[in-house]
């Protein structure tokens, strides 16, 4: 056995070199660490049973896990001798800095399980790099209980973060962890994904850094799908710019943006909203949001012979057309190749199954007539091809129609 005595530390940096020179050596040589106050050996049969004793102090459930899942495992083939000596080290470490065994030393075991399910030397090594850096800088340590409670799912599923309102976590990429000027996790083109009870969130194609002592997600952008609506996937989707998703949220805006639709000939560049809402039914959903930039977007047969003029923004699979009072939102319906009908106003509301109006200025062409009236309220069901068209009861809608 090795003995290794503390040397003098004047900086952070210098600890963490120094501990990382440490952990070297357990990994590489299976040597105990005496540096720090020995409460825990690295004794299989004995530290399993320390840590039950602990355990159970506090929780009976975490005691029954001790003894039916962590015990056994320490002394498993699995679990190498250097593996052995860096837990007994790490716990001491971590009672020496009064870090909570229910909480803290509780989830860095649960990690333990995860790592060596995986049998990967080298997240071994860096996972507990991160942990060590957090634990010598004054700083960073006040972030190592929520690091230590998302590394199990971190490891497991590759979890960012999980809570009863929602988790996001990485699918279809390996995520690295690293110690340079900070602790952080970083991943290439791969899959964000948010999901919650009935709801889901997809960013395809995205590489992101995560500063582990902070809780926002820098990302480089990606493909936003309408997930989760009546509009398919592939035909209406963001593509985004970098953003920053806060982990802790069930959101992220991305104020550069372009949306591409079947509706438009040329994508609208925006902003995009999305958030993992609760909904009853797919019509209720409002998410993912898109604001366009442009005043006047024309759309061409949203459905067959109606045609849009106006701003527009998305919320789910709804499409809001926005007028100004300069500028209202004018819907054309076409007939044999000639305008049949007019509606001006400061919002439509388009849906996959038509569209409606609660204030409009009405214009009827027939031959060499017109039925005007300036507040009615409209409503298209596309199925049907049918128009509802009201007088409102309040204001201008209580005039008549003029022929």
């Amino acid at each position: 056995m090795c003995r290794y005595t503390k040397l003098p530390i004047s900086s952070a940096h210098t600890a963490h070199r120094y501990i990382g020179a440490l952990l070297q050596v357990v990994i590489a040589l299976g040597v105990s660490i005496m540096g720090v106050a020995q409460t825990y050996e690295a004794n299989c049969e004995g530290l399993g049973e320390q840590l039950h004793e602990e355990l159970a102090q506090s929780s009976g459930n975490d005691a029954k896990w001790a003894k039916k899942t962590l015990m056994p495992l320490l002394c498993s083939p699995d679990m190498r001798s250097s593996q052995l000596d860096t837990i007994a080290l790490f716990c001491n470490v971590f009672e020496e800095n009064r870090v909570s065994m229910s909480k803290g030393v509780l989830n860095y075991l649960l990690t333990i399980e995860q790592l060596i399910g995986r049998n990967d030397p080298d997240l071994w090594h860096t996972w507990h790099e991160v942990v060590d850096a957090m634990l010598q800088n004054k700083k960073w340590k006040k972030s190592l209980a929520s690091f230590l409670k998302t590394s199990p799912g971190l490891i497991r599923e590759q979890i960012l973060f999980d809570a009863p309102s929602g988790k996001w976590k990485l699918e279809d990429t390996t995520f690295q962890l690293n110690v340079d000027s900070i602790p952080q996790l970083t991943f290439l083109n791969g899959r964000l994904i948010g999901e919650a009870k009935n709801d889901r969130i997809e960013v395809l194609r995205t590489s992101g850094v995560w500063n582990l002592t902070k809780d926002r997600l820098q990302l480089s952008g990606g493909k936003l799908p309408w997930t989760g609506t009546r509009f398919d996937s592939l035909g209406y989707y963001a593509e985004m710019g970098p953003f920053e998703l806060k982990l802790k949220s069930s959101g992220f805006v991305c104020d550069d943006a372009v949306w591409y639709s079947d509706l438009l000939e040329a994508p609208l560049q925006g902003r995009v909203t999305t958030k993992l809402q609760k909904f009853e039914n797919i019509d209720s959903k409002t998410y993912p949001r898109f604001a366009s930039e442009a005043d006047r977007v024309r759309l061409e047969d949203v459905f067959e012979g109606v045609h849009y003029e106006g701003g527009m923004a998305v919320k789910g699979a709804r499409i809001a057309g926005i007028g100004t009072p300069d500028f209202l939102a004018k819907v054309e319906v076409v007939r044999d190749d000639t305008v049949f009908m007019v509606l001006s106003a400061a919002e439509f509301l388009f849906t996959p199954k038509g569209f409606s109006t609660a204030h409009s200025r009405l214009n009827l062409f027939f031959r060499n007539d017109t039925i005007s009236h300036p507040d009615v309220s409209v409503r298209l069901d596309d199925l049907s091809d049918a128009y509802r068209v009201m007088r409102q009861t309040e204001g201008l809608g209580q005039q008549s129609f003029e022929d």
